[in-house]
């Protein structure tokens, strides 16, 4: 696995232990969202503490409508 420039490429690690790994079969979609500069501090201290087993992690965070069975995206993230 590698990132790459051209064609922009990311690697996304998921222990396999994680809840989120049921949720990422190969070749499922996902949101990224890219966090905007000095707007990352209080999404990042609401989605790193604990959950319980399905909790939902967006309850009480703005985010945008996902289309169906996607991710929501977070409105501060950048986008390009």
């Amino acid at each position: 696995m590698k990132a790459s420039f051209d064609p922009p490429g990311i690697t996304v690690a998921v222990k396999r232990d994680r809840a989120v790994e049921s949720m990422l079969p190969v070749g499922a979609g996902f949101v990224l969202n890219v966090l905007a500069d000095g707007k990352d501090r209080p999404v990042m201290k609401r989605l790193l503490k604990p959950f319980k087993p399905a909790e939902d992690r967006f309850a009480g965070m703005e985010v945008r409508a996902p289309s169906p069975a996607a991710c929501p995206p977070i409105p501060c993230a950048c986008s390009s």
